[in-house]
């Protein structure tokens, strides 16, 4: 083997490493995912558990790796997630499945409640409208007594959940901000 055979093998070896780095780092780069979420909680401030019985998503095509479920049952005192929402990310080119909501395209959660031991539901509804810079949402109630119609981020409302006939609660909820985030708090407790 020649001096110059020899310097042309690490000069390759060089050049390998180089373009290996390159290409994890496009990797990287265009697999990319959340920016920004939201997060949907419920604070349980009644003396009855309360069980997430179902998630569902309509709307736009949207990969399960753009949500996740979170508590299945929240117990008395407590104040869990319920739903994380990615309201922004990059286009991965490894799944072409949307892992965001797209521009110009909406997406709906409901998240189904029921109060344990009784069988009347509450649905915890967001709406997500794909922007070039993020989304917008929207959220509100259904099964409460009076209809509750789609509210923008950053406002709060009060509703009352007609369990039985004897048994009602009440329902405080608001959107908020947190640093680049915008979440949204459902507080459900026994009127006082």
């Amino acid at each position: 083997m020649t001096a110059e055979s020899a310097a042309g093998r690490g000069c390759c070896k060089w050049v390998r490493r180089i373009a290996g780095g390159v290409v994890a780092g496009l990797f990287i780069l265009l697999s990319t995912s959340v920016q920004a979420a939201s997060v949907i909680y419920v604070s349980n401030e009644t003396l009855y558990p309360i069980i997430v019985s179902d998630i569902t998503v309509s709307g736009a095509r949207l990969s399960k790796k753009a949500w996740k479920r979170a508590a299945g049952t929240i117990l008395p005192g407590e104040r869990l997630a319920v739903l994380s929402i990615s309201r922004t990310g990059k286009f991965n080119w490894m799944d072409p499945t949307p892992r965001f909501v797209e521009p110009g395209k909406t997406v709906f959660f409901n998240s189904t409640l029921v109060l344990a031991d009784f069988s009347k539901t509450l649905t915890l509804n967001q709406k997500l409208l794909g922007t070039g810079s993020g989304s917008k949402m929207w959220y509100r109630l259904q099964g409460v007594t009076e209809p509750v119609e789609w509210s923008m981020e950053n406002n709060s409302y009060s509703a009352v959940w007609q369990v039985l006939d004897d048994l009602s609660l009440a329902i405080d909820y608001r959107a908020y901000r947190d640093k680049k985030d915008t979440h949204v708090e459902y507080v459900v407790s026994s009127p006082q």
